[in-house]
């Protein structure tokens, strides 16, 4: 159970969205910086681990926001190249 927007509570049958991920069947790149104040990195690692075959890129110093100066760091790390 939880509660909604609403502060109505809401029964769910299904598992959470946590429970599913070992159900991912796409390559998966978790990129988290190292400094997020919200996620800490630990969450990122988490998540890697939880998804087969996911790999993490961790942003060295990297917050909860995605500053341009890391946009080239994002695309290579998606796109797979050095």
């Amino acid at each position: 159970m939880h509660r909604d927007g609403g502060g109505a509570d809401v029964f769910e049958d299904a598992p959470r969205w946590r429970e599913r991920l070992g159900e991912i069947r796409v390559p998966t790149t978790v990129v988290h910086g190292t400094a997020d104040p919200v996620f800490p990195i630990g969450n990122g690692e988490a998540l890697a681990r939880d998804i087969p075959g996911a790999r993490l890129v961790a942003l060295p110093g990297g917050g909860h926001e995605l500053p341009p100066a890391a946009w080239g760091a994002v695309v290579e790390a998606v796109a797979g190249t050095p």
